[in-house]
């Protein structure tokens, strides 16, 4: 029973996958904030758009999992994969 999230779990489980998928896409392809042009980050996790995404969204839920419940692990895992699978098969 406290695996099932409520409203506002789900809520936040959507908007935390929502912010990882456009930080992750301004900071692989977008000019100005662009991480690989620096040579630290050059390399992945941080020049792949689906590594990036996928580590940047685990690392929130395990924050938010410590602090809230644990419930967001599961849930984070399965937002996560199923975020990974739609930029892995739209052919990036």
């Amino acid at each position: 029973m406290f695996l099932i999230p409520s409203m506002g779990q789900l809520y936040v489980l959507i908007i935390v996958t929502l912010f990882s998928y456009m930080f992750t896409y301004l900071t692989t392809h977008h000019p100005l904030f662009n991480l690989p042009q620096i040579e630290m980050f050059n390399r992945k996790p941080f020049s792949c758009w689906l590594c990036s995404n996928f580590w940047f969204n685990m690392f929130l839920m395990v924050n938010i999992s410590y602090i809230w419940t644990p419930m967001f692990l599961l849930w984070g895992f399965i937002f996560t994969g199923l975020t990974t699978y739609v930029i892995y098969h739209d052919g990036y």
